[in-house]
């Protein structure tokens, strides 16, 4: 293990928040998203990820909000999709509950310019994934805004019967294989709420398998061992079509796809990186460009600060290590003051590490205890 000094040559605010502009003038801003992506402000919203009680599930959330933004999408049009028009559509049925509306208010605090609600979401649903165990997706951004709402009707909803399904999956470009894993993929997070679905279950909180807080094939091996309790996958009958939405999608090919998740874990995952990657960088608009992958930086830091009695004092500041967990035994950080000279190191004292997302981020605290910075030097 090694010793690591991180240097800081200036001490900057946060950005202030504020609308993306529309699709005709979005810049992406590729510094500030390439930030956000070790942000542990946002990270923390979903890792470690654990479910908080029985009724909310962030990551699942997160997942089900950007699935819901691109189920709008055509593929022989270019229209719809990922373009952060789901905050415009939150009347809408299939948009029911507080989860995409929570997600999205969640989204907002790190929505700026150059920062769109739609790539937040769609890197949002990356890292929730991420957070849970389940496979690592590269990201792309690019995805701007729109002012107005995509047509109504479009999303898939639990009532209605498979071949219906099949013809909406197959609009947003996804064949009836890819249909399956985005269903399974997208269910193996979180569950039913009998506070918005009354008429699929009777539970505060109905999960798709036994292990909701896990990204794994679980919800696969269940459905095809027979031990579901999936509360969309019980026996199937024409008046129960809501309850039974899952068991037709699962059972629309004999359960060969089904078959082929259960197998493994990393099939489960093989199918999920691409469906889910499809469905991130291909349901857009037509007019959208996305970037090259962009991966998070490998070491950054940010902090908060407050002024007490005209001194600079750190209430907290972060140190961010990515995929890098382990390497160093000590952090050390320094600062420049303003005419140019080095600080003096002691004025900061850094923390002990603590790693998130699984062990890909190790993040250390700093303070300044109890030694203020004066800013009129500092």
């Amino acid at each position: 293990m090694k010793s690591a000094a991180v240097l800081v040559a200036a001490l900057a605010g946060t950005a202030g928040v504020a609308n993306a502009a529309g699709t005709a003038n979005y810049k992406p801003d590729y510094k500030a998203v390439r930030a956000l992506m070790t942000d542990t402000k946002f990270l923390t919203l979903t890792t470690p990820c654990v479910a908080p009680n029985s009724k909310r599930f962030i990551s699942a959330e997160w997942i089900r909000t950007v699935f819901h933004d691109a189920a709008t999408y055509d593929k022989n049009t270019g229209t719809g999709g990922i373009d952060g028009s789901i905050g415009l559509e939150l009347q809408r049925p299939e948009n029911a509950g507080d989860a995409i509306r929570d997600s999205l208010s969640q989204f907002r605090a790190f929505n700026q310019d150059g920062v769109s609600m739609a790539d937040i979401t769609v890197l949002g649903a990356i890292m929730a994934t991420l957070s849970c165990g389940g496979p690592e997706i590269p990201f792309r951004y690019g995805r701007a805004d729109t002012k107005i709402p995509n047509v109504d009707g479009l999303t898939p909803m639990p009532d209605q019967p498979v071949h219906v399904h099949a013809g909406q999956f197959k609009r947003m470009g996804f064949n009836a294989t890819e249909m399956i894993q985005l269903v399974a993929c997208g269910h193996t997070l979180g569950g039913v709420h009998a506070q918005f679905h009354p008429e699929l279950t009777n539970q505060p909180m109905a999960a798709f398998d036994s292990t909701r807080t896990v990204f794994d094939n679980a919800v696969a091996v269940e459905w095809i061992n027979g031990s579901s309790k999936n509360p969309l996958a019980l026996p199937v009958g024409a008046g129960a079509l809501g309850t039974s939405s899952d068991a037709n999608i699962y059972n629309s090919d004999g359960n060969v796809t089904m078959s082929r998740l259960a197998s493994s874990k990393k099939a489960f995952d093989d199918a999920c990186s691409h469906v889910f990657s499809r469905m991130f960088n291909e349901a857009i608009p037509k007019e959208t460009v996305l970037s090259d992958i962009v991966a998070p930086y490998p070491v950054t830091a940010g902090f908060d600060s407050k002024l007490i009695n005209e001194l600079f004092h750190l209430r907290i500041g972060t140190i961010r290590l990515w995929k890098m967990a382990g390497t160093y035994k000590n952090v050390t950080l320094d600062y420049y003051r303003r005419d140019g000279t080095l600080g003096d190191r002691a004025d900061l004292n850094v923390k002990p590490s603590k790693t998130l997302m699984n062990g890909l981020l190790e993040t250390w605290d700093f303070t300044t205890g109890n030694k203020p910075i004066d800013p009129v030097t500092g």
